[in-house]
C-alpha cells in the first residue's frame, strides 16, 4: 500500500517537470528538441492521470457501498449535475434543485429542511 503523503509529492513532482519542460521549450537557449519534450511531456500526462486516480489505489469511502472507491461520489453528482444542467439551473440553483429532488423523493415538507 502507498503511503497517502506521498501522492501529493507525485502530483507536484510531475507538473513541476512539466512546467520546467514547457519553460525551457518557451525561453530556454536549448535548440528545439522536440521529440524528447513531448516524449517527457506525454510521461507527464499519463503520470498525471494515474496521480490524480491516486496512483491506483482507491482513495474515497462509499458508505453505502461499504467499499473503497476511485471516485467521489457527492463531489461526482455535483460537478456532473452542474455541468449537464448549467443553462437551466446555474451554479447556485443546483443546490435548490438538490432540496426540490430530496424533497420530492422523500415527501417531507419544506419547514422539516429550513
Amino acid at each position: 500500500m502507498i503511503d497517502p503523503r506521498h501522492v501529493p509529492l507525485v502530483r507536484c513532482a510531475v507538473a513541476a517537470v512539466a512546467a520546467a519542460v514547457l519553460l525551457c521549450e518557451r525561453y530556454g537557449r536549448f535548440p528545439a528538441r522536440r521529440r524528447l519534450f513531448f516524449g517527457i511531456l506525454g510521461l507527464c500526462a499519463v503520470l498525471g492521470v494515474g496521480a490524480f486516480y491516486n496512483l491506483g489505489y482507491k482513495q474515497f469511502w462509499n458508505e453505502r457501498r461499504g467499499a473503497w472507491t476511485f471516485i467521489h461520489y457527492p463531489d461526482h453528482r455535483q460537478t456532473y449535475g452542474t455541468a449537464k444542467y448549467f443553462r437551466e439551473i446555474g451554479y447556485r440553483g443546483a443546490f435548490r434543485a438538490d432540496m426540490a429532488a430530496y424533497l420530492e423523493d422523500t415527501g417531507a415538507g419544506r419547514e422539516s429542511v429550513a
